[in-house]
């Protein structure tokens, strides 16, 4: 009997392993799609044409992501992030996790990357009031490998500035 069970749980960890590695695979044949027609969208569009993206919020904020974030930067002028949450609400009923909006003009290397902070839509609150309440800062110079800011005023660049430039005390 005993060894009934742990053949049964020896062929079901094989099987969960297989299911693991197939959706790793999978995963990255969706981070290639992604990417891909991110680019070609990018080299499609003339200078005077803008591009916007829905996009899940990970997108700014993952390792995986730098060779995105290097074509965007080499070809757009100006990159404008703007990050929603999904709790208290979602910004958009249909998105069940935290997404950015992603608006980029090319041409130039960049001269700005406007983002917002991590905006939130509460209960009594509509998308346009969201919308209307956004505030983008020129972040760039906080653009960090696999990482783009998520700063939404002066008072937080002051404070980063600081914090870059103080020495370490330990």
């Amino acid at each position: 009997m005993g060894l009934l069970v742990r053949q049964r749980k020896r062929i079901i960890f094989y099987q969960v392993i297989k299911v693991l590695k197939a959706l790793k695979v999978y995963k990255k044949a969706l981070l290639i799609l992604f990417f891909s027609l991110f680019r070609k969208r990018i080299k499609f569009c003339n200078g005077q044409a803008a591009l916007a993206y829905i996009v899940p919020l990970a997108i700014t904020s993952s390792d995986a992501m730098t060779g995105l974030h290097n074509l965007i930067f080499k070809c757009c002028e100006t990159v404008e992030i703007s990050t929603y949450s999904n709790r208290p609400r979602k910004i958009f009923d249909s998105a069940d996790q935290r997404v950015a909006i992603i608006i980029l003009q090319k041409n130039k290397p960049p001269t700005s990357l406007l983002s917002t902070k991590v905006n939130k839509r509460y209960e009594n609150t509509s998308i346009q009031d969201v919308i209307d309440n956004l505030q983008f800062v020129n972040s760039l110079e906080f653009a960090k490998y696999g990482r783009l800011p998520k700063i939404g005023s002066q008072i937080e660049i002051n404070i980063l500035k600081k914090v870059f430039n103080s020495t370490k005390i330990f």
